[in-house]
């Protein structure tokens, strides 16, 4: 494996979490830190920032414009010549990738973007050839095969945009397989929760996941997607849970909503969740499995999902007939999952999962005031009030947001 010029980064993000840990002391850190050049880092950190997004974003337009050529020309072109464009430009841009960041590392970045485009390449290339053949197939299938090409490439070149592809890709499957199993259920019974409850357990899976790659030094540095992605997951469907529409049907009676519940516990959709309820519970376990016995914050970051894991899916199916205690129940869930985010944000120094809680805080807050008092105060009281109430809300958040990564920055200096 090539030595990655980006491996200092990774480092020296991770050492302020070493310390936490007791794994290395403050003189060792220091050391680190001299040895990885941190100076160099700070210095041009706000220029390093902004190359990446340069080059990603060039990615995306010079694929759009592949895109747009075969999409204006598609008619006329040969089939054999579609099909090798296709390839070319997916080898081509890995292969250039690959040299300007390993082979020559001048470019390091940019070879990153590159490699980003020929995945994105690979993934076009899925439906193009399809279309090109006729190949007609369980359209769901191409996420899948996207997911796991992607995903070929970020382990094989340590490549964390690429894994990020394979991410949503995986997630873009789960939603198109669960979608094409909606449809077969009768559009009249509302089981609009069972397919947030799905992403419930994929976000578990793949936060769990990226914690196994956190203990993982090799692997370390793409535990970014999983985590990120995982959590956004893991708030998003209690966030969508939590609203009282899933709560009840003022239309239904006693023996209809009897009936839908039946058809909920019993119907194809479900299978879909039990199975990835199973591998978010794999990877539970190998999170545990994983963990320092010594250290709290560990056992915490297993226990948190799996209690979700278990105590979700028993909320709905204990619920009453109605359900009228689902967005009850989920806006507890919601406020704890919230708390669960900021505080392991505080302990591992991790600025990302307290942004995250933050703001999953102030669009929880600002969504039940409209949920609930739109119908009940007049419409210049609604506005005037919740204008008042946003502000007050921004403001606290982000004074408990800078207070926080204030004392993140006062522990890695000391």
């Amino acid at each position: 494996m090539p030595k990655d010029p980006g491996t200092s980064t990774i480092i020296l993000k991770e050492i302020p979490k070493w310390q936490s840990r007791g794994i290395v002391s403050a003189a060792q850190a220091k050391k680190i830190r001299e040895m990885y050049g941190a100076g160099k880092v700070k210095q041009g950190e706000a220029g390093s920032r902004l190359v990446p997004f340069m080059a990603i974003f060039g990615a995306i337009m010079i694929g759009a414009g592949i895109i747009l050529f075969f999409a204006m020309n598609w008619a006329t072109i040969p089939r054999w010549v579609k099909v090798g464009a296709i390839l070319a430009a997916m080898i081509a841009s890995y292969h250039i990738g690959y040299v300007m960041r390993f082979s020559r590392g001048t470019f390091p970045r940019v070879g990153e973007s590159l490699i980003f485009l020929g995945t994105i390449i690979f993934g076009a290339g899925i439906w193009l050839i399809a279309q090109i053949f006729n190949i007609s197939s369980h359209w769901p299938l191409g996420f899948l095969y996207w997911a796991a090409g992607a995903a070929v490439v970020a382990y094989a070149v340590r490549s964390v945009s690429s894994l990020y592809v394979a991410v949503i890709a995986l997630c873009a499957y789960v939603a198109s397989e669960s979608q094409y199993w909606f449809s077969l259920i009768p559009s009249s019974y509302h089981l609009a929760y069972s397919f947030f409850l799905i992403f419930l357990s994929v976000g578990i899976a793949l936060y769990s996941l990226g914690t196994v790659h956190e203990r993982k030094e090799q692997l370390t540095g793409l535990r970014y997607p999983y985590h990120l992605l995982g959590a956004i997951l893991i708030l998003g469907a209690l966030f969508m849970m939590s609203f009282k529409m899933f709560g009840y049907d003022e239309n239904s009676t006693g023996a209809l909503a009897t009936q839908q519940r039946d058809l909920l516990l019993s119907s194809h959709f479900w299978i879909i969740f039990l199975a990835v309820s199973v591998i978010a519970a794999i990877a539970l376990v190998l999170s545990y499995a994983s963990r320092d016995r010594k250290s709290t914050v560990d056992f915490y970051e297993s226990f948190y999902p799996a209690v979700l894991l278990v105590f979700a899916p028993l909320s709905v199916v204990f619920a009453t007939v109605n359900f009228w205690l689902i967005p009850v129940i989920f806006n507890i869930i919601l406020f704890l999952a919230i708390f669960a985010s900021i505080s392991l944000g505080m302990l591992k120094k991790e600025q990302t999962l307290v942004n995250l809680g933050m703001l999953a805080f102030g669009i929880a807050v600002v969504a039940r005031y409209f949920e609930y008092l739109w119908d009940v105060l007049n419409g210049y009281l609604f506005f005037i009030i919740g204008g008042i109430l946003l502000i007050a809300l921004a403001i606290f958040v982000e004074r408990k947001r800078k207070a926080i990564v204030g004392r993140f920055a006062g522990t890695a200096a000391s």
